[in-house]
């Protein structure tokens, strides 16, 4: 049927989507309802749909649009840290916008398919990874070394402190370039997860200081 499901340990059949809706990021598939349930339990949207977004690299990535509740809000950065919480990295979207209405079709139904390009997001995610525009230059030794290597992976000229790492390309895999090289650099225990707790260099910097102060305090103590 060109439905995608399981079966519980009753027999009861749940239906999860359409194969012909997956998104395929870079060879792993994403179920867009598995996106959207962990949205939708965030207490400030009423509606959300995850769909495919075109990239250059892994051939699509993961987007979701959705509609708050009436008198809540939510910031783009809050709510993927809030599915990363419930999700692997790579199913975690890379853009959420904000919309009034989910665009449906004559049937009433959500389309996920040209979504992207409905809300004016596929080229600009073919584009892939862009240079920072007025970037604010790091200010301390640590941030020095994040948004040099962060620039070196990404592929851009320069990256200001106050740039998110997912809004210039940055995805999972990435990211976990990122950490390997802080680690060797800065000899700490950081995970990939840090990226959605602290997706700017100036938020990063301030979790490896606050790294390095605790390291300190244990070999003091030691």
């Amino acid at each position: 049927t060109g439905d995608q499901g399981y079966l519980d340990a009753d027999g009861y059949l749940f239906l999860t989507g359409r194969l012909k809706e997956l998104i395929n990021r870079g060879g792993e598939k994403v179920a867009p309802r598995e996106v959207e349930e962990a949205l939708l339990a965030h207490p400030a949207v009423a509606e959300a749909v995850a769909f495919a977004l075109p990239d250059a690299r892994l051939g699509e990535e993961v987007a979701a649009a959705v509609v708050c509740r009436a008198g809540e809000e939510a910031a783009e950065t809050a709510l993927r840290r809030f599915v990363a919480e419930r999700l692997a990295p790579f199913k975690v979207p890379r853009r959420v916008v904000f919309v009034q209405a989910l665009p449906k079709g004559e049937t009433g139904k959500v389309q996920r398919i040209g979504l992207a390009d409905r809300l004016c997001l596929g080229a600009t995610a073919v584009d892939g990874p862009v240079a920072a525009g007025a970037a604010v230059a790091p200010r301390t030794p640590v941030e020095e070394i994040v948004a040099a290597v962060w620039a070196e992976v990404l592929g851009v000229e320069r990256v200001g402190v106050l740039d998110d790492f997912l809004a210039l390309g940055g995805d999972s895999i990435l990211a976990t370039q990122v950490v390997a090289r802080l680690r060797a650099a800065l000899g700490l225990d950081l995970s990939v997860a840090t990226f959605f707790e602290a997706p700017t260099v100036a938020s990063m910097g301030e979790v490896i200081d606050g790294l390095l102060a605790r390291d300190e305090e244990r070999g003091a103590a030691g």
